[in-house]
């Protein structure tokens, strides 16, 4: 069926929404009389499938026909775009998204996220979709992710993608490809910009693989003097992590301290070190930071939680911290949150006027 809801007939090879009769028909959706209405007209059951019949006369399935982007009046499957993405040879994986265009030209343009290949060059994946394919089938932008997000049945999940999109990607940390850096820059500085604070997670276990790279991350942070005189306490008992919520929150509001974040981590790791160390603090940030970014790239949510800075000599804090192993000399510079995100989480704005230079005039 076109647009319009008419049989298309004249033509072969034209795309438009895969209509279906028979007498196997659903009669409705339960308890949905606006969603039986949309989709059952006069007998015809109105699939979301993109199709078209070929020159041998079959019917061929092409995406959802929710995901068919209207550049300039022309219509793309995001198939089409993927396919020619991939026969570059230079990316894993890759899903492609209509979203508005920036340029309020052609209502709509391309946008590529892909899981680059080792030998990934955009202007060369771009350049092979323009002596393949005509130009509106060039995507305005590709976007770099360590791994495209899927849904609770493991398949692709677009709509995460144009939430992304909307939230992040759009005005945050991605830039036209023109001055986009390559290679290995590209992949921190997407590292870097992409990561968030997530506080509220699911029930679902950290792989002990994913929390030994975070604990490796951390402890290859830079050190003053090279002293290393940190400590990471891994807290992976359910019992426990109740029981350093309780306390932390009990002290902190006796002691008129905030608190927050802390809502339900899997796995809580503490970043102590020795309170002689005058780099103790600068050190224990770093190490800190470098943990976030590596449970970000293992696609896992991390909060840090500052709240036992001024707690930690507190009797009822510092007993705890003892039965954790962690030495009277050591103060907690901070502790991180881990675990799998429930929700997307908007990335606040960030500020422009920040950077300052000194330059001698040339």
């Amino acid at each position: 069926m076109d647009e319009d809801g008419k049989e298309i007939t004249q033509k072969k090879n034209v795309w438009g929404r895969l209509a279906i009769k028979g007498t196997m028909l659903l009669s409705g959706y339960y308890r949905d009389q606006q969603m039986t209405e949309m989709t059952l007209k006069e007998g015809w059951f109105y699939t979301s499938d993109c199709a078209c019949i070929d020159e041998d006369g079959y019917v061929r399935l092409n995406g959802r026909i929710d995901d068919v982007i209207n550049v300039g009046g022309e219509k793309v499957a995001p198939a089409d775009v993927e396919k020619l993405v991939l026969a570059s040879g230079m990316v894993r994986e890759c899903a492609c998204i209509g979203v508005e265009d920036p340029e309020q030209v052609l209502g709509q343009v391309a946008v590529v996220y892909v899981v680059a290949g080792n030998d990934y060059d955009e202007k060369k994946v771009i350049g092979h979709i323009r002596e393949n394919a005509a130009g509106y089938m060039v995507p305005y932008r590709l976007v770099k992710v360590r791994e495209l997000p899927l849904n609770y049945m493991g398949k692709l999940d677009r709509k995460e993608l144009r939430k992304r999109w909307l939230e992040c990607d759009r005005d945050n940390g991605v830039v036209q490809l023109q001055s986009e850096p390559s290679g290995f820059a590209a992949d921190v500085l997407q590292l870097i910009s992409t990561r968030r604070t997530i506080r509220n997670f699911t029930e679902q276990r950290i792989e002990k693989e994913k929390v030994e790279d975070i604990l490796l991350a951390g402890r290859m942070a830079p050190s003053g003097h090279n002293m290393q005189t940190w400590q990471f306490t891994v807290v992976d008992s359910r019992r426990m992590l109740l029981r350093i919520k309780e306390i932390t929150e009990k002290t902190a509001k006796e002691k008129g301290s905030l608190f927050y974040g802390y809502n339900n981590p899997q796995i809580l790791i503490i970043v102590s070190n020795d309170r002689r160390n005058a780099d103790g603090c600068q050190d224990s940030s770093a190490a800190i930071e470098n943990m976030l970014l590596m449970a970000h790239a293992h696609g896992l949510g991390a909060c840090w939680i500052n709240a036992l800075l001024k707690l930690s000599d507190e009797a009822p804090v510092r007993e705890l911290l003892t039965e954790l192993g962690i030495p009277v000399r050591h103060i907690v510079y901070g502790m991180v949150g881990l675990g799998y995100p429930s929700a997307a989480v908007k990335m606040p704005a960030k500020k422009e006027n920040v950077v300052k230079y000194y330059r001698d005039n040339e």
